[in-house]
């Protein structure tokens, strides 16, 4: 696989492509050049992982595919194991805030599928899950952080560790979100099949990830 020394720029810092490059995660393609160098700390832990961690734009090496201009870091290994590890007391606290966005999201959905049983894809501590069952939903979520799915359960939500493929959550779902997930995953066309498997014919799937060409985003 490349590695930061074999993508080199040239031609007046134009980014090139290296035929050693892995294939894109959702093309295939091998276009891939580099887009943001690696500048995470060498002792990596599970606690760079938080959601409300406040280091933003500490990354692996992103490559990007010239092909369809997906963004990723393929040389990131083992990622899933420091999201289990992972807690984040920061999350919590803002769990009042947190809902006011996932009612606004069920208000998005609701307008197509008003009610039945939904899957909450990376469901943290419950909150989406949560405000799903306010709104009349047969809701339940699975979480890889042991903390966090603990936090669910001991909140009296339907929330199952793992991720999907999952023994327990079981479709038919006729809604599935999948909220600021799908960027966290080293096989993101598997995640989506997996939820495509457990969804009903008539289901409706709702991906929320953030916009790295936004205002905030180059801001920050």
């Amino acid at each position: 696989m490349a590695t930061a020394e074999h993508i080199e720029e040239k031609n007046g810092g134009a980014e090139t492509p290296v035929e050693s490059a892995p294939v894109c995660w959702i093309c295939g393609s091998r276009k891939l050049v580099l887009h943001k160098p690696a500048n995470l700390p060498a002792d990596l832990t599970a606690e760079a992982f938080q959601i409300t961690d406040s280091d933003y734009g500490s990354t692996g090496e992103i490559l990007k595919c010239e092909a369809c201009g997906f963004l990723q870091c393929p040389h990131m290994d083992g990622v899933l194991s420091f999201y289990e590890k992972m807690d984040d007391e920061g999350y919590e606290n803002t769990r009042s805030e947190r809902a006011l966005q996932s009612r606004r999201l069920i208000r998005t959905f609701a307008r197509h599928k008003p009610s039945g049983r939904l899957l909450d894809v990376g469901a943290g501590s419950g909150i989406l899950v949560e405000e799903a069952l306010k709104a009349g939903f047969e809701p339940e979520g699975v979480e890889p952080s042991a903390a966090l799915q603990k936090r669910a359960v001991s909140l009296g939500l339907p929330v199952h560790r793992g991720v999907l493929p999952h023994k327990t959550a079981r479709g038919p779902y006729d809604v599935a979100t999948v909220v600021d997930v799908i960027e966290h995953v080293d096989d993101p066309v598997g995640l989506m099949r997996n939820v495509a498997e457990v969804m009903a014919d008539d289901g409706i799937c709702l991906v929320v990830t953030p916009d790295v060409q936004s205002v905030a985003a180059r801001l920050m």
